[in-house]
């Protein structure tokens, strides 16, 4: 048996944000940060023993990070070098040109790939392991790079070499099923056409490693690096024996990102029509942050957990519900539970009306209108009316770009797919349809009429 571990995006020099006061008070930013995870990881290693550490790019954020990457890097690479575990790593398309120059300056750190060019590397067992493996590697010679690295003849080489020898391990920063790219495009069946034991991948920061004896995907980022890399993160233990090869996700990253959704209409929680919508989420919000703490995979204990709540459900109170949520007291809430602080990061509110779409469909007014609108942007993706009504919203929404102030957004920002059109386009008219109905005589609440006109415009 031949022990890795694999470590995906890092991103040193790059900070966590949306750290509330109060929980950077307890933890310092720079705890919850790539550098701790990074910590954390070679602390890992050493206590697992393991033969080696392979690093699939975008270890540093940003060139300018150079020094401080450095002195985090270089440590850490010390540690493993020290206990007879060797460093490996490509560069990826952030790391181009300051990957290489660590690589030249960290004794132990070797990078594999420079130049562009497939390299294999041997990896021997430690100790009672015996056996050997080769690590083959492409770096990214450009920040940009449109071509499959496996189409490019040293690959052929590396690999036809090394099949025939022993295990091999690939190790690649890509684009993988993306399509046309710059950031080094290839397919999946490039990948197993290539006949390795695994790939282990770095780019995408969702970690989506699997398969049995041959596994191959992303490594993930090794910390959640803002709230929309929710879920486990962190290095990962792969085991190499006569049986194949087998990858263990073994996330220990001190900051965790969580998305959580809670109704209106719970049971043991409702938001009802007499009562005050502050003090429902003052109520419901406490034990959703407790849930965050109690609901962590068993052996995974991070410092912080930042929780995104989502309200769904039927209520009349939209409207109350969005304007607490944009305040900044939602995010003084906090709780801390066995040394773990759980905070909340942001509310949306995703309610719809409380009154059926169907019947609200039935008026002639605005109201009517937009249900109507809402109810066929909920029919099925290859109705002709759904599709003229997404068609003609995206002709209006290219019409917006064209305008002088949007004229810097980057071919790159392209325009929504349908399913996100169409989401968005129902959030928009959920929203005012609660707008409308909460100005009627006898809704109860009155709107902001400057809030309500701005909220109809957008």
């Amino acid at each position: 048996m031949i022990r890795l571990i694999a470590v995906g995006d890092i991103h040193l020099g790059r900070r966590p944000r949306r750290i509330p006061d109060q929980v950077a008070a307890v933890y310092p930013p720079h705890t919850l940060s790539p550098a701790e995870a990074w910590k954390r990881t070679v602390q890992l290693a050493l206590l697992e023993n393991v033969d080696a550490v392979l690093l699939a790019g975008d270890v540093v954020d940003r060139e300018d990070d150079y020094f401080e990457a450095y002195g985090l890097l270089e440590q850490g690479v010390r540690e493993l070098v020290e206990a007879g575990i060797p460093v490996l790593g490509v560069a990826g398309n952030h790391d181009v040109e300051v990957l290489p120059r660590l690589a030249g300056a960290i004794s132990g750190f070797k990078l594999l790939g420079a130049n562009g060019r497939w390299e294999a590397h041997q990896i021997h067992g430690r100790g009672a392991r015996a056996g050997t493996l080769r690590v083959v590697g492409w770096s990214f010679p450009t920040p940009r790079y449109s071509e499959s690295p496996l189409s490019i003849p040293s690959a052929s080489t590396v690999f036809s070499r090394s099949r025939d020898t022993e295990p091999v391990i690939g190790l690649l920063h890509c684009d993988r099923d993306g399509g046309a790219s710059t950031h080094a495009p290839v397919s999946s069946s490039e990948l197993a056409a290539a006949g390795v034991d695994a790939w282990l991948l770095g780019h995408l920061h969702v970690p989506d490693l699997s398969g049995e004896a041959r596994p191959s995907g992303y490594l993930g980022s090794l910390v959640g690096l803002d709230p929309t890399e929710t879920g486990d993160h962190g290095p990962w233990l792969v085991e190499v024996t006569d049986l194949g090869v087998r990858a263990t996700h073994l996330p220990n990253a001190p900051l965790r990102w969580e998305n959580v959704t809670v109704s209106c209409n719970a049971p043991e929680q409702p938001l009802r029509d007499g009562g005050s919508v502050r003090e429902w989420l003052e109520r419901v919000l406490p034990v959703v942050l407790e849930q965050c703490i109690s609901s962590l995979p068993e052996g995974h204990h991070p410092d912080a957990v930042g929780c995104r709540v989502r309200i769904e459900g039927r209520t009349s109170r939209r409207a109350e519900l969005e304007r607490l949520a944009e305040s900044d007291n939602i995010r003084e809430l906090w709780q801390e539970r066995g040394g773990v602080v759980a905070f909340v990061d942001k509310v949306t509110v995703a309610t719809e009306p409380d009154h059926r779409m169907e019947v609200l469909a039935l008026g002639t007014d605005p109201v009517g209108l937009m249900a109507a609108k809402v109810l066929v942007l909920q029919r099925a993706a290859g109705d002709p009316e759904r599709r003229r009504l997404l068609e003609e919203a995206r002709t209006r929404l290219a019409a917006v770009r064209r305008r002088r102030a949007f004229r810097a957004l980057s071919d790159a920002e392209s325009l929504p797919g349908d399913e996100a059109l169409a989401a968005r386009l129902r959030e928009s008219a959920l929203r005012s349809i609660d707008l409308l109905l909460a100005q009627m005589p006898g809704s109860g609440s009155q709107a902001d009429t400057e809030s309500t006109v701005y909220e109809l415009d957008s």
